[in-house]
């Protein structure tokens, strides 16, 4: 009996109801029909033009004869399913799609092995092959994952029957070579070892001739050193040799021959380069990044028929459509080729980057040169002497070079305290010991001049970093510094220059922007990016003490005071809190994670408190039934405890039960931090029969008056928010579970969603009304919203939903929207998926979402995945069926960075979901 067919999304939400497509029942797996216009036993495709005029291949020589021996227990194919398939319609056309693993193809009657090229030379003749056979599922992500297989399924050893034909579909980027038989459709996957030689040239030819249709047909302006690129780093990895594209020219021919559009592809000049199989040309080639035509979701009536499972096919997958900032930080970095919506940024022109080049190259020298020399016979000169306090100054002469506060200056790198793993550079000595690409940032330090110590020759200055010593990585913009919370004395003598530094306020950085520039500051130890207040008139740091003024001291000086534990009156201060005789707090003990007591004595000397425990009801020994067993519910005890102060985690409040005026279950929804109690036992693990009323109830009343004022305060707070409470967008909202939680949490409402699943769309229609839902890709909706904020023409008009049912109603407007969230696609990104690809178009929606971001610049994201995406690479290659290698460690999540960081925003922690952009008040 064949595997039951799971209930898709749709019937799971809405019981019985017709689904979308008219009802009709959606197998499990993907089924290929044949063509109508081609015979069910030929042995080829339908007939081209004679190849023989064609100026005949270069082929290799063929591999020496092997042949193939049956394995015992080998299943002869036949019309029954196997593990894992659905049952297919009985109506001649359709068959099931398998795939067909470390097999070989060989002659029946003598078990010779051949080459699948045999099929159309050899026509007379009739083929087999053999090999692991699995059922083929419509998303790779299913595959191992169904239901009904068992965890120890293994594929089936399977003889097939005869091959009728052997087919790739040339119009599709990534379709897989077919064969057919009379009982089913075989994706090839692997071939065995024996095999290889015979099935690698024919392999290469069909993924040549494949990836060259293709390319011409979507990626018209991809030129022939991009296309060689992609085809040796993506498809054959290994090198393209020009025999390659001379044994692959009669497929070429072929297939153009028989193609719709064979016009255009006999004009493409990357298909003619091919043919001509022009000289394969040195040097590294750019990543691919043309303009794509737009092509919206087909219509998806006839597709086969789960609906959620349907849009979601590589065929129905748009283009990633993103705003030009995007694009131009995602170039080189992603290979998909880009949909700009609105006008495509100016690549840099190069002739200005190699006159810049040569002009760091120069820079470069002279401060090398200038670090090598004797510093310390440098003439030291005061122009500005403070009136007041003669041991600062304002401007400072070292030779003939001025230096003022406020400027930047580089020193030779040394050792780096907060990398004591670095190993120091070495210092060239010379012009000649530099190399091609050495740069400042390999042998200098940067540092901003805070203030000026006449008395001791020294300045007193914060740190830069370079964006490549930051978590960017080479993923920084090379010209782009980032203050820090550190500074230091340096003296005079080991100042090598000054140089030029511009703070840019917006994220429009200048192309032709002269020397480096800053915006955000860098805490190296939080990986965070964060906002630097404007800074101070020279005439505000006149001061009897400038260091005053210096950012990192105080930074240094409030984070000092704060892990200090301060003797305050009645108790002790510790991290911005205070604690008085009689506070209850929350604190971590040995034994238990976390603990409630009230403090009864505090030693500044030791740094300790002494508590009085208390206990949770529901703990009590002899509880009766008709007791609420309350978490927040305590009771007080004799029991004392001495608890390290750095052990407090926050302070709380407890009241007596007869206190609370309102109804108790309004009370402790509305007080998070508020615990009640109405008995006292000895101890915490005292017995029911213990128990006594409290008679003598203390707290600290300062406390409780000054808790009551925030109370109110944050209660008026709330009130406010709720009359106007945030906008979100959700992205990729699914039936808008994390929205509702920010909705819950922050007093906000989701205005917007977009969600491509029709059933996931409907459900969250139902639940939220008040939210307006757009089922359809977020490609398509981001396109629109910039086209109608921006004015520009909508070619085919307002855009429908994923069913063509109904036009999408008006997109939000950049100052609609305070909150983005987003749940993007986590497939790619998975540690579940079994077939992880390189070229994963899913994995490419971060883009999307961050073109959102640019777009709308709302005042808080929040973004969630699995924690596979803080391991994704970019720019990786396949490295087999199930996974990839190489690429940009970490590259995921740095560019959500770099790309947040360009945006003039602010991202608190790798790892965390929310980031804030600088207020512009």
């Amino acid at each position: 009996m064949p595997p039951r067919r799971r209930p898709t999304a749709f019937e799971v939400s809405f019981g019985e109801e017709e689904s979308p497509n008219g009802g009709l029942e959606a197998p499990g797996s993907f089924k290929r029909k044949a063509p109508p216009d081609t015979a069910a036993a030929g042995l080829h495709n339908p007939k081209r033009p004679n190849s023989a005029e064609s100026e005949a291949p270069v082929r290799p020589p063929p591999p020496p004869r092997k042949y193939y021996t049956p394995r015992p227990g080998e299943i002869l194919e036949a019309h029954a399913l196997i593990v894992g398939e659905d049952e297919v319609p009985d109506d001649g056309e359709d068959k099931p799609v398998r795939v067909l693993d470390r097999f070989c193809v060989f002659d029946p009657q003598t078990f010779e092995m051949v080459s699948l090229e045999q099929l159309e030379v050899l026509s007379d003749r009739a083929f087999e092959a053999a090999g692991y056979v699995m059922p083929h599922f419509l998303n790779d992500e299913d595959a191992g994952q169904e239901d009904e297989l068992d965890e120890d399924y293994e594929a089936v050893r399977v003889r097939l029957s005869a091959i009728l034909r052997c087919t790739v579909d040339c119009t599709k980027q990534d379709d897989p070579i077919y064969l057919e038989t009379t009982h089913a459709w075989y994706i090839l996957r692997n071939s065995s070892k024996s095999y290889r030689a015979f099935y690698q040239p024919f392999w290469t030819t069909q993924k040549i001739t494949q990836h060259l249709l293709y390319t011409a047909t979507s990626e018209p302006t991809t030129s022939y050193v991009d296309f060689l690129e992609y085809l040796r780093r993506d498809i054959l990895r290994t090198d393209v040799r020009p025999q390659d594209f001379r044994t692959a020219r009669p497929r070429i021919t072929d297939e153009i021959a028989t193609s719709d559009n064979a016009a255009d592809l006999r004009a493409s000049a990357l298909v003619q380069a091919v043919l001509e199989c022009k000289q394969f040309p040195t040097g590294i080639p750019s990543t691919r990044s043309v303009r794509h035509i737009h092509m919206p979701i087909r219509d998806l009536s006839d597709s086969a028929n789960d609906i959620d499972l349907a849009v979601l096919r590589p065929e129905h997958q748009n283009p990633t459509h993103v705003t030009p900032l995007i694009e131009k930080l995602a170039h080189g970095l992603f290979r998909e080729s880009l949909v700009v919506v609105g006008d495509r940024p100016a690549r840099p022109d190069k002739a200005f980057e190699a006159r810049r080049k040569s002009a760091d190259a120069a820079l470069l020298v002279d401060y090398v040169l200038a670090a090598n020399a004797d510093n310390s016979r440098r003439r030291i000169a005061y122009p500005d002497v403070l009136k007041r306090v003669r041991k600062w100054a304002t401007q400072v002469y070292l030779g003939k070079e001025q230096y003022s506060i406020g400027d930047v200056i580089i020193v030779t790198q040394g050792r780096d305290e907060n990398r004591p793993n670095d190993k120091v550079p070495e210092l060239p000595t010379c012009k000649e010991a530099l190399k091609p690409n050495d740069t400042l940032a390999n042998f200098f330090w940067f540092a901003k001049i805070i203030s000026i110590k006449r008395e001791h020759s020294k300045f007193h200055i914060q740190w830069f970093e370079h964006s490549s010593r930051t978590f960017l990585g080479d993923m920084g913009n090379p010209r782009e510094l980032f203050l820090t919370f550190l500074c230091q004395d340096l003296s005079f003598d080991v100042v090598v220059g000054k140089i030029r530094v511009t703070r840019v306020d917006d994220d429009n950085v200048p192309e032709d922007l002269d020397g480096y520039f800053y915006r955000l500051a860098y805490h190296c130890h939080e990986a965070s990016f964060i906002d630097i207040p404007p800074p101070l008139p020279v005439e505000a740091l006149l001061d009897e003490d400038p260091e005053a003024k210096c950012p990192p001291c105080n930074y240094k000086e409030q984070e000092g005071s704060e892990d200090e534990l301060v003797e305050i009156k009645d108790g002790v201060a510790y991290r911005s809190e205070n604690y008085h005789k009689d506070d209850y707090v929350l604190f971590q003990g040995e034994d238990s994670p976390a603990k409630v007591g009230q403090i009864t004595s505090t030693c500044i000397l030791e740094c300790t408190a002494t508590v009085s425990l208390l206990g949770c009801v529901a703990a009590i020994e002899g509880l009766p039934n008709n007791i609420l067993k309350d978490e927040r519910h305590l009771f007080l005890t004799q029991e004392k405890e001495t608890v390290p102060v750095d052990k407090f985690l926050r302070k709380v409040f407890v009241f007596l039960q007869d206190a609370i005026v309102q109804d108790l279950a309004g009370w402790r929804a509305a007080h998070l931090d508020h615990y009640y109690a109405t008995w006292t036992l000895p101890s915490v693990k005292g017995r029911w029969s213990q128990r006594r009323l409290i008679s003598n109830f203390s707290s600290c009343s300062p406390c409780i008056y000054q808790h009551q004022d925030d109370e109110e305060l944050a209660d008026h707070i709330r009130k406010m928010m709720a009359r106007s409470p945030m906008r979100i967008l959700d992205l990729f909202s699914g039936v808008g579970a994390l929205s509702l939680g920010l909705e819950r949490s922050l007093h906000a409402q989701t205005s917007h969603a977009v969600e491509i699943s029709p059933s996931a769309a409907r459900t969250l229609c139902i639940n939220s009304p008040s939210t307006i839902v757009y089922n359809q890709c977020a490609n398509e909706v981001l396109s629109y919203a910039i086209k109608q904020h921006k004015k520009i023409p909508l070619p085919h008009g307002v855009p429908l939903d994923v069913l063509q049912s109904s036009v999408l109603p008006p997109p939000p407007k950049p100052e609609e929207i305070d909150i983005i969230t987003a749940g993007f696609p986590c497939q790619p990104h998975s540690r579940l998926n079994m077939f992880q690809k390189a070229n994963d178009v899913k994995s490419n929606l971060i883009l999307n979402l961050l073109s959102w971001v640019d777009f709308l610049r709302p005042n808080h994201c929040v973004f969630e995945n699995v924690r596979g995406f803080l391991s994704f690479s970019l720019n990786t290659v396949q490295a087999d069926q199930y996974g990839v290698e190489d690429g940009i460690e970490m590259g995921g999540l740095k560019f959500v960075v770099h790309a947040l960081v360009s945006m003039n925003s602010l991202w608190l922690t790798p790892g965390c979901s929310l980031w804030d952009p600088p207020n512009p008040g």
